[in-house]
């Protein structure tokens, strides 16, 4: 499977995911997160990066876990009628997240003939690190409104 089908694949699977309304489990929001590492780690052309690359990488994790905090907070949260809680995600979050794809997308493709491929490298810890900082922020509001509803 080249990295483009992968991509659709995960990019459809993010959207679904998102736009539904769906219960929070806390046992199973490691999968995302994982997925995402399962496709990146192996996509980065590791022996050509010098300090310089792992700076940028380093960078664009930051930034991916800041877009994924902001992204977690605008996250639909309510408690149902039976007691549990559900997420739905936002359009605007969702939005952020394709720009950020489609920007890996776009220098990936223009790195094939420019000098852009440890930057286009760079750009898959964005959607990580949104990912996991999303999860996590969600995991917080979760506790929270599991201690507000059992006092």
């Amino acid at each position: 499977m080249n990295n483009y089908a992968s991509y659709i694949i995960i990019f459809i699977l993010i959207l679904w995911l998102s736009a539904r309304e769906k219960t929070v489990k806390p046992g199973t929001m490691w999968i995302m997160p994982l997925l995402w590492a399962y496709i990146i780690l192996p996509a980065i052309q590791w022996q050509t990066a010098g300090f310089a690359t792992f700076a940028l990488f380093a960078l664009c994790l930051i930034l991916g876990l800041a877009l994924g905090v902001i992204r977690g907070k605008l996250e639909k949260m309510r408690v149902r009628q039976d007691g549990s809680i559900s997420v739905q995600g936002s359009f605007i979050s969702i939005l952020i997240f394709v720009g950020v794809l489609a920007l890996r997308l776009a220098a990936e493709y223009w790195g094939k003939t420019h000098a852009l491929v440890s930057f286009a490298n760079a750009l898959l810890f964005i959607p990580l690190g949104s990912v996991c900082a999303r999860r996590y922020i969600i995991y917080q509001r979760y506790q929270a409104l599991l201690n507000r509803r059992s006092m």
